[in-house]
């Protein structure tokens, strides 16, 4: 397994679309240090020219608290309603903003992600989305 791993990150991965990426984060949050650690150094290799900053955010973890109804019978827009936040309360938030070559920009809520693999994956799900929908590639 190790061998696998060590082959996957060793290969580099090219971003087409994805100018910078700019990282607000706690510096106690696993995720966040996990995903630095593993992939920024990846990511720097297989793309000399993107730019990556990490801001520190400050204060209590406050993640997205949808109400729930352990017998489910609380209604699913009132929740879907409380569970969305605004681009205001995102900046306090952990999050990546992810600048494309084109110059539209999108916002990752890191508080979704349990694990640093998966913020890559949506990282990488964006960037193809993006390459493909403006012809790069």
């Amino acid at each position: 397994m190790r061998r696998v791993e060590r082959l996957i990150l060793g290969s580099p991965i090219v971003l087409r679309a994805v100018a910078s990426l700019t990282m607000h984060g706690r510096k106690d949050s696993k995720p966040v240090l996990d995903w630095v650690a593993r992939f920024v150094p990846m990511l720097r290799y297989g793309n000399p020219g993107l730019s990556y900053e990490f801001k520190s955010i400050r204060g209590q973890h406050q993640g997205l608290e949808a109400p729930g109804d352990p017998e489910g019978a609380e209604d699913l827009e009132k929740t879907n309603l409380s569970a969305t936040a605004t681009a205001e309360e995102l900046e306090h938030r952990e999050h990546i903003k992810i600048t494309f070559s084109d110059g539209s920009s999108d916002m990752l809520n890191l508080e979704l992600y349990q694990h640093s693999h998966q913020i890559m994956q949506q990282i990488l799900e964006l960037d193809m989305e993006k390459s493909a929908t403006s012809g790069i590639g």
